[in-house]
C-alpha cells in the first residue's frame, strides 16, 4: 500500500516517535505530581482491601472458583515461605520447573525417566 520507504519517511517516523515521547513524559511527570499529592490523603488499609477484591472478582470471572481455589493455595505457599525462612526464587523454581516441563510437551518423557 505505501510502496518504498524513503529517507524522508523515516525521519518523519523518528520525528513524530520523538515528539510523542516527549509530550507523553510531560503529561507523565505532571499528572505522577498530582497523582501523588492525592494518594497521600487515601487510606492504605482500604486501597489494599479494594485492590485484593478487585483481584478476586477477575479470579472468578476469568478462572472460575478453581482458580479462587489455586490463588488461595499459592498464597499459603508464598507465606509460608515467608515464616520458614526460605528465599522465594526456590519457590519460583519449583513452580516455574514443571510448567515449564508441561507447556513444552516434556512432562511425560520427564515422568518416565523419573519412574513415574
Amino acid at each position: 500500500m505505501v510502496g518504498a520507504i524513503t529517507l524522508a519517511d523515516v525521519c518523519f517516523i523518528i520525528l513524530i516517535s520523538l515528539l510523542t515521547c516527549f509530550t507523553c513524559s510531560m503529561i507523565t511527570l505532571r499528572l505522577g505530581r498530582l497523582f501523588l499529592s492525592r494518594m497521600q490523603a487515601v487510606p492504605y488499609d482500604r486501597l489494599n482491601m479494594a485492590i485484593l477484591v478487585f483481584l478476586i472478582l477477575l479470579l472468578v470471572a476469568f478462572s472460575g472458583i478453581n482458580g479462587v481455589i489455586i490463588a488461595s493455595l499459592c498464597t499459603v505457599i508464598g507465606l509460608c515461605c515467608d515464616r520458614l525462612g526460605v528465599k522465594k526464587m526456590y519457590m519460583m523454581g519449583f513452580l516455574m520447573l514443571p510448567t515449564i516441563l508441561y507447556f513444552s510437551g516434556l512432562s511425560v518423557p520427564m515422568l518416565l525417566v523419573l519412574g513415574m
